[in-house]
């Protein structure tokens, strides 16, 4: 049996009776409500847009993408590396 947590939304399926906040999930197929899903999209990186970011910026979306660089890397450096990704 199909059961579904009122305050989570948790689904679970098993052969015990649950009682408290647990009812049964086909009986409360008419309250289901998909929720939207949130898709990745993948990181696009342009030159141009890259020089009109601040070094902190350009850290930040590094940082972003788990990529090492040097501490003090300057702006140009940052913004080679990051166009490789």
């Amino acid at each position: 049996m199909r059961y579904r947590d009122k305050k989570t939304g948790a689904i679970i399926v098993t052969n015990s009776t649950l009682g408290g906040d647990w009812e049964l999930y086909e009986a409360t197929a008419k309250k289901r409500v998909k929720l939207p899903v949130e898709e990745e999209q993948p990181a696009e990186v342009e030159d141009e847009d890259l020089e009109k970011l601040s070094i902190a910026e350009l850290k930040s979306r590094l940082d972003e993408l788990g990529v090492t660089y040097p501490t003090k890397a300057k702006k140009q450096d940052l913004i080679e590396i990051l166009s490789n990704f």
